[in-house]
């Protein structure tokens, strides 16, 4: 990375050692040693926390795409079919029961429904 090689290293501790000297010079390198670890473990962190926030923005881009998906076949849904599931009309069992719901009672678990002839009936859930 800073392409610094062996006979550089040498020169800079000999010179080291001459300015600082051999009594301090271990005291030295440790204080040295410790400040690199924790800028390594800085480095790493700040890293960690890059790929932490990649893998978030990559997960909202995947939700977004699914959600545009969901739009658009949302846009091709005909809102003018009922969602609900047709049954047989219990007079005309040939008639299908398109399922518009008018009235719920709770009480009796009772709705009313509206067949495509246009006869009413009640069922009972």
């Amino acid at each position: 990375m800073f392409d610094i090689g062996f006979w550089e290293l040498v020169v800079v501790g000999v010179v080291a050692l001459l300015v600082i000297g051999p009594k301090d010079l271990p005291a030295m390198m440790h204080t040295v040693g410790k400040w690199a670890g924790k800028t390594r473990h800085f480095a790493n962190a700040v890293k960690t926390e890059i790929e932490r926030e990649v893998h978030k923005a990559d997960e909202l881009k995947r939700l977004l795409a699914a959600q545009t998906e969901l739009a658009e076949r949302y846009k091709n849904v005909d809102t003018t079919q009922p969602a609900v599931p047709i049954a047989l009309h219990a007079d005309n069992p040939g008639a299908a029961v398109a399922a518009n719901i008018i009235n719920t009672d709770p009480a009796d678990q009772t709705l009313t429904a509206t067949s495509q002839t246009g006869n009413a009936s009640k069922t009972s859930a």
